[in-house]
């Protein structure tokens, strides 16, 4: 009876170390597949953190694509939504991932747009009616002009997670317990057989 209610608080210490031992922002890379047009994006990266606020879960977020810097950060945390019914930061996510789309639309792909005045890049559904949109345009004070598009894919970059320092405390804490209840069995015990 012992023996079973010490392995269950083991066990629960455990799990609780393992659910909160990282924090949560994770860096993703963004992998783009050229599919049509000229030039394919050179970079993309953003950061999210699944437990902040959604109207702030993306902390970072830039694609470059033909010499441009597109910072799609805002726009992720407030996607445009036409015809799929409200969308937020957790929507842009599932887009990006994969997870979720709106009904009826094909895969999301990217597209980046050039004229001699402005330049354009988003994710969306081309041609479909009813989507989710993260696009963001910027100024083209060059004569630069081109239109690409293909798919992607995204991956979580190999950077360790942090152990939260809590994480520590919580970890010493239970270890202190353990040795404390271990302690006073063997104290217990050497007393019985003494008497």
């Amino acid at each position: 009876m012992v023996r079973s209610r010490t392995a269950v608080q083991v066990l629960l210490l455990m799990g609780v170390l393992v659910s909160g031992a990282f924090a949560s922002p994770i860096t993703y890379t963004i992998n783009f597949t050229l599919n049509s047009g000229s030039p394919a994006p050179t970079s993309g990266s953003f950061t999210y953190d699944s437990t902040a606020p959604l109207a702030s879960r993306f902390t970072f977020f830039d694609v470059v694509w033909d010499g441009f810097t597109f910072d799609m950060t805002s726009n992720a945390n407030s996607p445009f939504s036409v015809g799929c019914g409200p969308a937020d930061s957790s929507t842009s996510f599932g887009e990006l991932s994969g997870t979720l789309t709106c009904p009826g639309t094909p895969p999301v792909s990217w597209n980046g747009n050039a004229t001699p005045s402005f330049a354009g890049f988003g994710f969306l559904t081309a041609g479909s009616g009813n989507e989710y949109q993260l696009a963001v345009g910027v100024p083209n004070p060059s004569d630069v002009a081109g239109n690409a598009g293909g798919s992607f894919g995204i991956t979580i970059n190999d950077q360790p997670p942090t152990p939260e320092p809590s994480s520590f405390i919580l970890a010493l804490t239970g270890g202190a317990f353990l040795a404390r209840k271990r302690m006073r069995r063997a104290t217990r015990k050497s007393t019985q057989m003494t008497h």
